[in-house]
Parts: structure tokens; sequence; C-alpha cells
């Protein structure tokens, strides 16, 4: 057992939920289970009765949680005090777009290196982050790479993405193997917040035209009503294919299309040139690098047959 063990079983106390604990303490729920887990071992007793919602303390529980109480003040007072001779370790990473799997990267990061402070800011904006980590807001930033990268940006790259048109079945582009900005021009494209970026920044860059960019703002299910809308239509999406990949899109009689002028939109690391390089940058970069090693995932298992004439469900 050690201290941060204890402040994870005060924690739960307070809140009776393993996965409050664990958001409070920033780390995953497995983690923080693993280790309420190995301090009933180590005292061979029962802290929590788990077979009700929400859990409860055992008498055992309520036993040490009454000593780590009276400890609490003394350990938070003494926490304070050794912080004075630290070497303060913080990480300022900023996160576009909201993948899960780089988040649970950085909180696997965080588990596993609490000497390491990790602020993480997530958005959907290319501009507002290079230029806000720019400014010196962020260390760092992990996105799709940027149709025009600025000066003094240093880039490693993290993993590819492919970048693709998605069409319901029945549109008159389906019969191109791969489909050019140009004849994109004047459509509705139906986007979510992250993809009309990318919609935004490939209309800068290549000079096509869309019709209309229309975004759904839902909190949750943007994705899945997106593609919904879609197949509903004879508008169109563009997406990276980490975006498509997470649904089964071939009940909704949709195909991709690779576009001409820019296939690859990968995810890269983004840093200034010339920022001071700590040893826990260095640490975190690895770290990031090597998680994401195997997150591909092929698209082709998620293609329509481009000979399927079935048409898409009316509205």
């Amino acid at each position: 057992m050690d201290l941060v063990a204890f402040q994870y079983f005060l924690s739960v106390c307070d809140c009776l939920s393993f996965s409050e604990a664990a958001e409070q303490n920033h780390i995953s729920q497995s983690s923080l289970s693993k280790t309420i887990l190995r301090m009933e071992r180590e005292l061979n007793v029962k802290l929590f009765d788990r077979n009700h919602h929400p859990i409860s303390l055992t008498a055992a529980g309520l036993c040490l949680q009454e000593h780590l109480k009276r400890l609490r003040p003394l350990y938070g007072q003494t926490m304070r005090e050794l912080d004075r001779y630290r070497v303060h370790r913080n990480i300022r990473c900023y996160l576009v777009p909201r993948l899960y799997a780089l988040k649970n990267a950085a909180l696997a990061f965080l588990s596993a290196n609490r000497d390491i402070e990790l602020t993480l800011e997530t958005g959907s904006d290319f501009t507002t982050a290079v230029r806000e980590m720019m400014e010196g807001d962020y260390d760092m930033a992990v996105m799709h790479q940027p149709f025009d990268l600025p000066e003094g940006v240093r880039m490693s790259m993290l993993y590819d993405d492919k970048l693709y048109a998605v069409l319901p079945q029945s549109h008159p582009l389906v019969d191109r193997e791969t489909v050019s900005l140009a004849e994109l021009d004047g459509y509705t494209f139906v986007e979510t917040n992250f993809s009309a970026t990318l919609v935004q920044g490939l209309a800068a860059k290549f000079d096509f035209h869309p019709g209309m960019i229309d975004v759904h703002r839902s909190i949750t299910g943007s994705r899945e009503e997106v593609m919904l809308r879609i197949a509903r239509s004879q508008n169109i999406g563009i997406f990276c294919s980490r975006d498509i990949t997470l649904y089964n899109i071939q009940p909704l009689k949709l195909v991709t299309r690779p576009l001409k002028e820019i296939s690859s939109l990968p995810i890269v690391l983004l840093e200034r040139e010339g920022r001071t390089d700590t040893e826990w940058h260095q640490r975190f970069c690895t770290f990031l690098k090597k998680e994401q090693e195997n997150y591909a995932a092929p698209l082709s298992t998620h293609v329509l047959p481009e000979r399927d004439t079935a048409t898409a469900p009316a509205l």
C-alpha cells in the first residue's frame, strides 16, 4: 500500500463511485479499481460492498476510512511543504480532434507518471490550436496535419489517416474511383463540427466552392446522425477514415471515395521550434507515438460494393 492508494480509497469513500473517483484523480476506472483490489488483498479485508448500486463501505472499510480521514489533513500539509522542493514537470497539450484513443493514451501516461502534471485541452479548430501553441499557451498539439504549416513549427507523424468523400449510393458521382474537389463544387456538405473545419480548409487550400456546409452541432451522436442525413439525401460529407470506421455504414447504403487532390491527412505532433525539450516532454512524446502504432483501422471492411444499386431510405 502507498499514500496514493489511500488517496484513491478516500476518493471512492467520498462519492461511492469508482468511475467518478477515477475521473477526479485523472486515471482510468480500471487502474483505480485494481488499486483498491490490491489494497483489499494486502489488508486481507473487503473494503466495499459491490453487490448494489451505489456501492457501500463494509465495516472494515468504515474503520479504515475513519482512521485515514484523520491523516488526510496531515497528508495535505506534508505534500504542500514538499512541493517547495520539487521540480515542477508540466505538460500542456492541445488535442484536435476529440479522439478517444489519444485521450486514453494521455491518461495512461498520466497514470504511469505521477511526477508529471498533464493539462489536456480538446477542440475542433486547426487554426486555433496552432495559433495558441505558437503563442505559448500549449507545449504541443496533436492534430490532423494542417493544410498550411506556419514557420517555427516542428512536426512529427503519429499515424496516417485517409480522407474520403462519403456519398449516398444513389449519388451520380459513385461511379468514379476517385472524386475531385472541382466535381464537388456547389454541393451541400453535411458535417460535424470537426469535419466542417476540414471542408473549410480544403475550400481555402484548393479553391473549391461548397454550395453550403450544414454543420450538425449535437453534443452526442453527431457522427451517426450526420451519416444518416447523408444517406437520406443527395448531399456529401468529407471525413477522415477513423471517423468512418467507428460505424458500419453498409446498412445506410453509403459509399466512400478518395479525393484526387489529397488522399491522406495524417495525425501529427506539433511543437514549437526552440522550445526547451525537457526529459518529461520527450517521455510524453515517445509514449504517445508508441501507444498509437497499432491504432490504424482498415477502411476497406466498411466500403460498400460498388454495384449495389439499392437506394437510401427516404425521409
